[in-house]
């Protein structure tokens, strides 16, 4: 082993060894102990440090997630919808079209999530788009729908779902049309399930902006205003027959946890259909009830 293959670290005190050292030159000494490490040593340790990192990058992945935004399948029209959360002092907004679904919706937003009560606009398309979740709307018809969850890499997202034992469909591009003729873009990976009573897993998406543009834009569109900012949720309450089962399988889907960032999931015993019951504000005072849902929302004056 040649002099030039280690690393001397730690140093405190210089001092000239003898040509006769193993060593010969000057070196420093640490507390009278030398700290030699190889260079292939050194290696070593920094790639599994890299490792340690990535593994933990995986991890908060799925681990701290956000609610993206809740589906709530109507047969109202976004007009109609926007205008009932309006009259009840709230700030919703018309999305636009899924040409491509056959479907409309309208909008509310919360600080870093949203509402979309979601229907039809063109049976035919709707029909015939085979979409995971235009086919759970003309199962359920109304009622609340299901949960999205937001990523930063659904590619990466997918290969571990898949890793857990869940098949996946997408990623898939999507996009919808606003009423002022602007696309909004983004990507969904769905859970390969059957429609049925039994609770959907949640669904994930990637948008095309940042959140930080993307929410900087709505702000100044007026979609978000600073009553929609403070609108914070407390929790999502699930409706099933064995909570702790439902509990499981979704902590299995979503790496160990099913702590969200802004927001809580709970699980209670119902009966009938599974599916998500009740959504919480923070702060909540009233019970909004509204296309078979029911929202506890915050008291106004």
């Amino acid at each position: 082993m040649k002099y030039d293959d280690y690393l001397f670290l730690y140093p405190s005190v210089s001092k000239m060894m003898p040509k006769n050292h193993p060593f010969p030159g000057k070196i420093r000494i640490y507390r009278r102990k030398v700290t030699i490490y190889t260079v292939n040593h050194l290696r070593q340790r920094l790639l599994y440090l890299y490792r340690r990192k990535q593994s933990k990058d995986k991890k908060k992945e799925c681990w701290h997630m956000k609610l993206d935004h809740i589906i709530h399948f109507t047969r109202t029209s976004p007009i109609a919808s926007s205008t009932f959360w309006n009259d009840a002092g709230f700030h919703a907004v018309t999305g636009g079209s899924h040409k491509n679904w056959g479907t409309q919706n309208a909008l509310m937003y919360g600080p870093d999530y949203y509402i979309e009560w979601l229907t039809v606009e063109d049976g035919n398309v709707a029909e015939a788009s085979g979409h995971p979740l235009v086919r759970q709307l003309r199962h359920d018809g109304r009622g609340f729908g299901t949960v999205c969850l937001r990523s930063d890499n659904l590619d990466q997202l997918a290969k571990q779902i898949e890793g857990r034992g869940f098949p996946t469909i997408g990623p898939m591009d999507s996009e919808r049309l606003t009423d002022a003729g602007e696309t909004i873009r983004w990507r969904l990976l769905f859970i390969d399930q059957p429609i049925s009573s039994a609770l959907p897993l949640p669904f994930f998406i990637e948008w095309e902006e940042p959140d930080e543009v993307r929410f900087a834009g709505l702000k100044q569109k007026g979609a978000i205003t600073e009553f929609n900012e403070k609108l914070r949720l407390d929790a999502l309450v699930f409706s099933v027959e064995d909570p702790a089962r439902s509990e499981a399988e979704w902590k299995s889907l979503l790496g160990g946890s099913i702590s969200l960032e802004n927001c809580r999931l709970a699980f209670e015993r119902g009966t009938g259909k599974e599916r998500l019951r009740e959504v919480r504000f923070e702060s909540a005072g009233q019970e909004i009830i509204f296309e078979q849902g029911s929202y506890q929302v915050p008291s106004f004056g």
